[in-house]
């Protein structure tokens, strides 16, 4: 049986359906969101057997945990409670200091770009002031006249991995002949992504500045991200949190901040006897 449930796995309904237990209707979303696609088109046909099942496997323990109400058991219920506490503290985090600091513009490129991921090349023409192990002894300047020559050789016919292992002052070039492989969104510095996520597959960049210096970014191929096929909600907190690695020297500050005011608006009084027993009991033990 399972060998035939995991055969038609495959053959998704139009509605996104994978599988029904018991009436439950369980689709590619509600499998995605527990195996991501990437891992799965990784794997060969027994790993995809043994994922299939541990998924079927899970929501079987789901479903008789709730025939026989042991989400209504008292310890599971202080258990259950206890952690969506932990998640209504997160989002209110979330909600009124993370999200305040980020610009709506961010955002919206974020939601645009995070469903799908690059395969992306490039040449780093780096110079005296690169963040590189071994930065060469090029002026910014000189550095960014040998990038736009190189963009006239590539237009002329010239091989990009030809190109890259001439020229590209990134360590890996030895190796990867300029390839950085599939890029998500939210995985490189600002000022790249922002270029590579612009460009049609197949053109080259202009240079583009960083502090590791020029680069000429090539994009091969486009694929969905695994974030496709995520539900609207989760995609938005995917999107937030994606968006936050921008802002990450601002967040404690924000968060401290928010903290006192909270302290403040809601008139805390703190008991300074108790707590100096409650340390001196503790200081004992």
């Amino acid at each position: 049986m399972r060998l035939l449930v995991y055969f038609f796995s495959f053959l998704f309904s139009a509605d996104g359906i994978v599988l029904e237990i018991d009436d439950q209707a369980y689709s590619i979303h509600d499998f995605f969101s527990r195996y991501p696609k990437k891992q799965w088109e990784r794997t060969d046909s027994l790993q995809k057997e043994k994922m299939l099942n541990d998924f079927i496997d899970r929501e079987l323990c789901v479903l008789e945990a709730k025939r026989l109400g042991l989400h209504n058991d008292p310890v599971t219920s202080i258990k259950i409670y206890n952690r969506s506490l932990q998640v209504l503290v997160n989002e209110s985090y979330e909600y009124f200091v993370a999200r305040p600091l980020l610009p709506e513009e961010n955002l919206d490129l974020a939601r645009e770009n995070a469903k799908r991921e690059l395969f992306i090349n490039h040449i780093l023409i780096g110079h005296s002031e690169s963040y590189l192990g071994l930065p060469p002894k090029r002026t910014i300047d000189e550095a960014l006249v040998l990038s736009q020559q190189i963009k006239q050789d590539y237009a002329g016919g010239e091989n990009f991995a030809v190109l890259a292992e001439k020229y590209s002052d990134d360590p890996g070039v030895k190796e990867n002949s300029g390839e950085v492989g599939w890029v998500s969104w939210g995985t490189t510095v600002a000022a790249f992504q922002s270029v590579a996520f612009s460009l049609n597959v197949g053109l080259l960049s202009s240079p583009v500045q960083t502090n590791f210096g020029y680069h000429l970014i090539l994009v091969s191929d486009a694929r969905p991200s695994d974030y496709h096929y995520m539900s609207s909600d989760e995609y938005e907190s995917l999107v937030l949190n994606i968006t936050k690695n921008s802002i990450r020297d601002k967040l404690r500050p924000a968060a401290l901040e928010y903290d006192e005011k909270m302290i403040d608006t809601h008139g805390i009084v703190f008991n300074l006897d108790a707590i100096n027993d409650i340390v001196l009991l503790y200081v004992r033990q």
